[in-house]
């Protein structure tokens, strides 16, 4: 009985250890999905502004044509 209970705690600590694994891989995970969205973000944001002033100069040009 005696070793029932110890086999049995270790089982228990091993289980948790395996539980407090988990949510460091979750945690470090969560963080770099977070920095690559953010980087992602970045760029969308950059490649907007350029494809916003391309067709600005796009409609500058087409009016000097038309005139």
């Amino acid at each position: 009985m005696l070793l029932q209970s110890t086999y049995s705690n270790d089982q228990g600590g091993t289980l948790e250890n395996f539980h407090q694994l988990f949510k460091d891989m979750r945690i470090v995970l969560g963080t770099g999905l977070k920095v690559f969205f953010q980087y992602e973000l970045r760029f969308a944001n950059r490649l907007q502004g350029q494809l916003l002033i391309g067709h600005r100069c796009l409609l500058i040009n087409e009016m000097r044509w038309q005139s």
